[in-house]
């Protein structure tokens, strides 16, 4: 399961730097990176290491979101969270919008850092329900952060953490899915996430193709509705990341998350 949905986080990832994305920006390194997808789709990772390694060693700061992903799915290393958060860290020291939703999924799953996890949230552009963000304003003061969320009833915590685990999660992995890029297909979609009842729904907003001369890949399909490869690529991203975090009970059902996502073509 780890390598098959990696696959999917490191071709995103890979999209070179002219076509479309979603709104974060990978600012992925596109030769050090397709080098180290090569060798991974090789089966090779020792290849794929010494690739990975070497771009690291170059500067090459895009790549530290690949190597943390790496690390975080364990395909061709072991698995290490901290070795993950930190690649993470790095890259979001260095400008790499991408980074930031991973390490608060990271943090959030399996409840690893519940307060780690909602201290990064404070600095997350995506807002949470307002029980969520009644200690953001002592951010600068970890201790007096960490107090303040262990005063919070244990079910508000919990529901805040498994909000913020998925809501990140999804912004993590929604990056433009190749086939609509392909195809010349751009516009919004629209999430609404409710935690209480563990649910995603997609809904489409302003739609455009633009017309250009292309070859279909496999999987596309020139007769469907020129909006079908977001919306389908959306949901399996909200399927996916749903899955990935337990549901605790006694979550406010008034909560409501909303997100528009904006996909454009560079």
């Amino acid at each position: 399961m780890h390598q098959s949905f990696l696959g999917i986080a490191i071709l995103a990832l890979t999209l070179p730097a002219a076509p479309a994305r979603a709104m974060a920006e990978t600012q992925i390194d596109a030769t050090a990176a397709q080098d180290v997808l090569s060798y991974i789709e090789h089966k090779d990772c020792k290849g794929a290491v010494n690739a990975l390694n070497k771009a690291i060693a170059n500067k090459k700061p895009g790549i530290l979101l690949m190597a943390g992903a790496l690390f975080e799915q364990g395909l061709c290393v072991k698995p290490n969270w901290d070795t993950a958060a930190n690649y993470y860290l790095r890259a979001h020291e260095e400008g790499n919008r991408s980074a930031l939703p991973r390490l608060i999924s990271g943090y959030a799953e399996n409840n690893r850092d519940p307060a780690a996890a909602m201290w990064w949230v404070s600095k997350s552009p995506y807002s949470l329900p307002p029980a969520c963000a009644s200690a953001n304003h002592l951010a600068s003061d970890p201790e007096a952060f960490v107090a303040a969320l262990q005063s919070w009833p244990k079910a508000q915590l919990a529901a805040c953490v498994y909000a913020a685990g998925v809501l990140h999660r999804i912004v993590g992995d929604v990056e433009f899915p190749g086939n609509a890029s392909r195809q010349g297909i751009a516009g919004n979609v629209y999430m609404h996430f409710v935690p209480a009842t563990g649910t995603v729904r997609w809904t489409a907003g302003e739609m455009n193709r633009v017309p250009f001369t292309r070859v279909l890949q496999p999987g596309d399909d020139e007769r469907s509705e020129f909006k079908d490869p977001l919306l389908k690529h959306v949901t399996a991203v909200g399927e996916r990341s749903l899955k990935q975090f337990t549901r605790p009970p006694d979550i406010d059902p008034a909560w409501l998350i909303k997100v528009q996502f904006n996909f454009h073509l560079d």
